[in-house]
């Protein structure tokens, strides 16, 4: 996590401590969470991929 992430990103972490390092033994997410971990994959993709070069992977 950076600093830059949206505000979302940013309350769920700051409620749950060990976000993004939570453990993948329990399986069941809530809306939430699900949510706050597919932003931050986003997030990433983002960073990695430049949004020009996206529509080449579809």
């Amino acid at each position: 996590m950076t600093t830059k992430e949206n505000i979302d990103l940013q309350e769920y972490a700051k409620k749950n401590t060990a976000f993004p390092h939570q453990s993948t033994a329990n399986q069941f997410f809530n809306e939430e969470q699900f949510e706050s971990y597919r932003k931050l994959g986003m997030n990433i993709v983002d960073k990695i991929i430049p949004k020009h070069q996206i529509s080449f992977l579809i």
